[in-house]
């Protein structure tokens, strides 16, 4: 999945679609997600999985410093936190850094 939309440079991180639920194609489009009941890797919904729900949260992080945060889209380093709940209530976190790949 790309960093952010290509055809967009700039744009304000978010789905360009509406409403994310129906729509992925990007990174910055999972800025605040709730995916109930969850959806694997590919984007497919995990059936029989009522009451589970996962909460996508991405910051931006400095590059020289990935423990700072800074204002979204503005950097090359998303941390990417997902939460995973059952029936209202956190289980499990996790959390990961994605780096833009460099153009050379």
């Amino acid at each position: 999945m790309p960093f952010d939309d290509p055809e967009e440079p700039g744009e304000v991180p978010g789905s360009e679609e509406g409403d994310p639920q129906l729509a992925v194609d990007d990174l910055d489009d999972l800025v605040g997600v709730t995916f109930s009941p969850p959806r694997d890797a590919y984007g497919t919904v995990i059936a029989d999985m009522s009451g589970w729900s996962e909460t996508i949260l991405l910051t931006w992080r400095d590059l020289s410093n990935v423990a700072t945060l800074v204002a979204a889209g503005s950097s090359d380093v998303v941390r990417v936190q997902v939460n995973i709940s059952y029936r209202n209530r956190k289980v499990f976190t996790t959390s990961w850094l994605v780096t833009r790949r460099s153009q050379s």
